[in-house]
Parts: C-alpha cells; sequence; structure tokens
C-alpha cells in the first residue's frame, strides 16, 4: 500500500468498538493510522462516551497516534458532539444530500455456509414475507414454513423469491 495512503481499520463488527479498536492496535501497531467506528444506530448506545473510552484504552496502550474516524448516520449536529468527545474524522453521506434517501445496509450474513454476521444483525440467509392485508413484513430463514401474518392471521406472501 503506498505510504500516503492511511491505515484504518474498520472495528466494531463482532466485538464492542474498545475491544477491536486494542486489538486492531495490538496487531497492527505502527502501522495503524486510524480505527472507524460505525456502530449501527441500533447498537450506538452512548456514542460521545464509547469515542473517549477508545480513545482512553489506546492512549493507555501507547497509541496516542491512532486516530478515530466516526461514521453512520451523521448530521451536523452529531458532528459536533462527537468532535467534542474526540473524534478526529467523519464519514457523512445521507445528511449532505437534498434529495430523499432511503438509509439501507447491505451486510454479509453468511459464507461459505457459515453465518458471518456482525454484532447486531441476523445471520444466515432470509425470506421477506408481506401481508397483502396489513402490510407486515416478516423475515425468516430459509428454509421455514410460511409465517401467519401476526396481525390477521391471514397468509404472507414472499416479496422475492429467495434473499441471499
Amino acid at each position: 500500500m503506498p505510504k500516503d495512503v492511511p491505515r484504518i481499520a474498520l472495528v466494531d463488527t463482532y466485538f464492542d468498538e474498545k475491544t477491536e479498536s486494542i486489538m486492531a492496535a495490538e496487531a497492527l501497531k505502527d502501522h495503524l493510522d486510524g480505527v472507524r467506528l460505525d456502530t449501527p444506530g441500533s447498537r450506538r448506545g452512548d456514542f460521545p462516551e464509547i469515542i473517549r473510552e477508545v480513545r482512553w484504552e489506546l492512549d493507555a496502550r501507547g497509541y496516542k497516534d491512532v486516530k478515530i474516524y466516526v461514521s453512520g448516520g451523521l448530521d451536523d449536529e452529531s458532528v459536533k458532539i462527537l468532535g467534542e468527545a474526540g473524534a478526529d474524522g467523519f464519514g457523512v453521506g445521507t445528511s449532505v444530500s437534498n434529495a430523499p434517501t432511503i438509509d439501507f445496509a447491505l451486510d454479509i450474513t453468511e459464507a461459505e455456509g457459515k453465518l458471518v454476521a456482525k454484532r447486531g444483525k441476523l445471520g444466515g440467509r432470509k425470506k421477506v414475507w408481506r401481508c397483502p392485508n396489513c402490510l407486515i413484513d416478516i423475515v425468516s430463514r430459509i428454509g421455514e414454513s410460511q409465517p401467519i401474518c401476526p396481525k390477521c392471521s391471514g397468509e404472507m406472501k414472499p416479496i422475492a423469491p429467495t434473499c441471499y
């Protein structure tokens, strides 16, 4: 990798932000320029406090030069708050658009037949069902039987044949 390209590890995938930041720093040592916290909102908790905790733990282990970058649903207010908490850089996307947006993620949840979903995600292949009467959606594992609508007890229809 060219010297001028920052080497940043995405953390918070399988363990918590602090643990993965320490693991990345100890594994890469002086080859690590920064860690990126891209914690989904459903798992975020107190994001400024998580940043302060990661900074403390990295500093305590001698990794004061490792920067902390944050991303995931940021806007002008959260950038201010997270910067005050110690974030060094920000990945801002959706909030800079003036067009309507749809927020979604495409996560790997299975690889070569093994469940590999990160924290906050459901592992394995899935099928999505919708009740045509109530418009309620249900996600099930591939191979599970057709669900019944929990609201009207009607028959659910697959939205797509199979999701991989």
